[in-house]
């Protein structure tokens, strides 16, 4: 499938820094809302020229688009699935992402001519794989564990994955300690580096919004933020609201994006429990500022969260945070002094914490103090934007790490996209035994696939 959508108006200035990002998802969560933050600041601060590469329409175009960026709409697809994804579905969403990235976006890229390809997050290849066959130096932005956190199934196996992304990339980044330390070992190389993102909340974020969301007089307010599903846990939130109303006055808002199934979950466990008065559903809003500002206390009850990007939210907010002792959030939160944390899974744990807090008020307040000049202090715009720029450059005319620089087009079996080739054919081999119907439109969609790698492979050989 070619060009969906584009808004270009990508033109090179002078001697500046151009880079072609990929992101992975067009709409607001949290990894979209730190490619956006960083796109704006690389044009904006250091006259980056930028081009970002979406899958789909969604409100991350018309931001960039307000950043000067150039935005192209291709549909591709993840190299990895929930486990409730069927293989015949998986195999169609790849095949057709492999096509149009050869076909397509490899033209697309090389028209743009950028000095480097920027791919956002580990669940799409094709950055690396365009990269990798035109020469470009290639950056890859590790926000997520992938299997530890949202429980993805990658298409290959993982530690491939993670050896693909080694091979395939010039500078690794991740955007917390743990994550680097998890997926990269504690002495990776020295292109392995943690930068964790540059929040800025201005002031009329918090002024366009009047409504009220808290309902109950003289409640604690709390609120958990994020989408809505098994990894975030907000049923630890739930449960620990129902341990506290027979004594404590609180109310809890839980907002974000969802996963159809398990929200039915949660509103069922509300309803038995009796809790419609103490619990309520909001969906994701672009602008969280204002409900988060009306809050008392922030939880992240997440299993295993990369970073926590919504801590440092609360934080700049002056909000109290409790949160898991997982992933990368005691890098943020130091239990007693901005935050207190319990062990994931521990309702019981979390409403303990939560009545501590009920009873030592005046923390609320300390804890959100603490936690504003920690943010202010080790979240700067230099450590963030600034020094993204300065590793950019530093690669800016280095070839890819998985193509030579003498036969960057012709030595197509050490470049990622080949790597991937084999799979590209077992999936196809896979869904052919079907029936005839399903091996007809296969045989459509592979219509000169296979003399494709052929010729390659004699070309290289």
């Amino acid at each position: 499938m070619g060009l969906i959508k584009t808004q270009y108006k990508y033109k090179k200035k002078d001697k500046s820094l151009s880079t072609c990002f990929f992101s992975h998802s067009s709409l607001l969560a949290g990894a979209e809302r730190s490619l956006l933050e960083l796109v704006t600041g690389l044009i904006r601060d250091y006259g980056v020229t930028c081009a970002v590469f979406l899958p789909s329409d969604g409100p991350l175009i018309e931001k960039l688009e307000k950043t000067g960026a150039s935005t192209f709409t291709y549909k591709y697809d993840w190299w990895c699935g929930l486990n409730s994804s069927a293989t015949s579905q998986k195999a169609w969403r790849f095949i057709n992402s492999f096509k149009t990235t050869l076909e397509n976006i490899k033209e697309e890229v090389e028209k743009i001519n950028p000095d480097i390809v920027f791919t956002n997050t580990m669940v799409i290849p094709w950055g690396a794989m365009v990269a990798s066959r035109l020469n470009k130096p290639h950056v890859w932005f590790v926000r997520e564990f992938g299997v530890l956190d949202h429980g993805l199934e990658f298409y290959l196996p993982f530690l491939e994955v993670l050896n693909s992304i080694r091979d395939s990339s010039n500078i690794i980044l991740t955007n917390s300690t743990a994550v680097r330390k998890t997926l990269f070992g504690n002495t990776p190389g020295s292109n392995i580096l943690t930068i964790s993102p540059y929040i800025d909340i201005p002031l009329n974020t918090l002024l366009g919004d009047k409504d009220v969301y808290y309902r109950k007089r003289n409640a604690i307010k709390l609120i958990i933020v994020g989408t809505i599903s098994e990894p975030k846990r907000q049923e630890d939130a739930i449960c620990a609201v129902r341990e506290l109303i027979g004594r404590w006055n609180v109310e809890l808002i839980v907002i974000g994006y969802f996963d159809p199934t398990y929200l039915s979950e949660l509103r069922g466990l509300v309803k038995n429990e009796s809790l419609e008065g103490y619990v309520r559903f909001i969906d994701f809003k672009e602008n969280i500022y204002p409900i988060i500002s009306q809050a008392d206390i922030v939880l992240v009850c997440s299993k295993n969260e990369a970073f926590g990007r919504i801590i440092l939210e609360a934080m700049l907010l002056k909000k109290a945070v409790i949160g898991t002792k997982a992933g990368g959030i005691p890098e943020l939160v130091e239990e007693g002094f901005n935050g207190l944390l319990y062990e994931p899974g521990d309702y019981k744990q979390l409403a303990m914490k939560i009545k501590y807090l009920l009873e030592h008020k005046e923390k609320i307040k300390e804890f959100g103090e603490n936690g504003y000049k920690f943010a202010k202090e080790n979240f700067t715009k230099e450590k963030s934007v600034g020094k993204t720029y300065e590793l950019l450059q530093g690669i800016k005319n280095m070839p890819n790490p998985s193509s030579s620089a003498y036969v960057a087009l012709i030595d197509i079996h050490n470049s990622l996209g080949w790597k991937l080739a084999p799979w590209y054919c077992r999936i196809r081999d896979k869904i052919l035994p079907e029936n005839s119907h399903r091996r007809s439109a296969v045989r459509k969609v592979f219509k000169g696939d296979i003399s494709l790698l052929n010729n390659s492979k004699k070309n290289a050989d």
